[in-house]
């Protein structure tokens, strides 16, 4: 984004320059669906966009989604992303305090100096070839927000891959202090190759985003699961009338009810599956130093700064995103998204000629 009102610390991947590869944005490597484009044409040529999205629409389309995540309906807020999501909860609950395990998704600071609220961060530490966090870290920073808070934690993480388990999850959350807010961020677990989600809990808030499984991110779609009542109920009271558009409403809420859509999600997972260690090995056999990741994506470090590895790699046709823009990491990380082999065998190429 440039131009007046622009802000210089929003920075998130996409828009590659034309002609390039983008593995800057990870999502599915399988790319959208079958039939989504026609989806899509239909809906148009419905003229669904000539009317708000009515009730029966925005029903179907919630039944769709929760079916799809395989949780209660009555425990989903739907939203114009999952982005959207993480600046709302902490205004619903009425959050003074915002603690972050770091490092994650930059908007979170955009958001605490915008509203006022305390900004709190938990650092995870590299240990060898991966980034970890324990209970004590996340609660003695917990313990000393202004309640009420909101804890974020992305699961895996962005940008580092790592993956908080299940028991991690269970001992955070049974000795948080009563008024913190646990959210757990799982915009890539659909697509992770060693996790699973959380699923629908009262105990915390799982994010969700449809963007990433299905590789369509200009139709914003996310989800907020929980069986917390109280939390359902501040959450979706402060949302706007018409959160998804009439388009994204109309092609998506068929998309999700085909149980196709399923199996080619799984398919990108397992291609993830395969392709990250093969990524990870290439690169660390060009000289680059990756880190262990349950995400589509690894984060790299490298002995060239960016800009310079980036636009090495541009001349290369390959377009990376510069992680320096992610809180403890400096110009010499980036993250690289794991795509088709085909798109891959290009990257490892492309990162043997130039090196790190």
């Amino acid at each position: 984004m440039t131009g007046p009102g622009a802000c210089a610390w929003r920075r998130h991947g996409g828009n590659s320059p034309p002609g390039a590869i983008d593995f800057s944005a990870p999502a599915n490597p399988l790319g959208p669906p079958p039939g989504l484009a026609e989806l899509i044409m239909s809906c148009a040529s419905s003229r669904v966009y000539l009317s708000y999205p009515s009730p029966g629409l925005q029903s179907r389309l919630a039944s769709a989604a929760s079916e799809y995540l395989d949780v209660d309906e009555d425990h989903i807020v739907l939203s114009n992303g999952s982005a959207e999501l993480l600046s709302l909860i902490p205004l619903a609950l009425k959050a003074r305090s915002l603690v972050v395990v770091e490092p994650n998704f930059g908007d979170h600071e955009l958001l605490a100096r915008s509203v006022g609220v305390d900004l709190l961060r938990v650092l995870m530490p590299a240990v060898d070839d991966s980034f970890q966090v324990t209970t004590d870290d996340i609660i003695r920073v917990a313990r000393a927000a202004r309640s009420p808070a909101v804890l974020i934690m992305s699961r895996p993480n962005n940008p580092t891959g790592y993956l908080a388990d299940e028991r991690l999850i269970d001992d955070i959350s049974s000795r948080l202090p009563r008024d913190v807010t646990l959210v757990v961020d799982e915009a890539f677990i659909g697509l992770s190759s060693l996790g699973t989600s959380l699923g629908d809990r009262e105990d915390l808030i799982t994010l969700r985003s449809f963007t990433k499984d299905l590789a369509a991110p200009g139709l914003r779609l996310g989800a907020m699961v929980t069986s917390n009542r109280a939390a359902l109920r501040a959450v979706s009271g402060s949302m706007q009338a018409w959160p998804v558009d009439s388009i994204t409403a109309c092609s998506l809420s068929s998309l999700l009810s085909d149980r196709s859509v399923r199996d080619h999600v799984r398919r990108g997972k397992d291609l993830v599956a395969r392709e990250l260690p093969r990524v990870s090995e290439g690169l660390r056999s060009a000289g680059f130093k990756t880190f262990r990741s349950a995400a589509p994506f690894v984060l790299v470090k490298h002995r060239r700064p960016n800009p310079d590895l980036k636009d090495a790699l541009l001349e290369h046709g390959i377009y990376i995103r510069d992680a320096s823009s992610f809180y403890s990491l400096d110009r010499h990380y980036s993250r690289i998204s794991i795509r088709s082999p085909r798109d891959n065998d290009v990257l490892l190429s492309a990162a043997r000629s130039i090196g790190p």
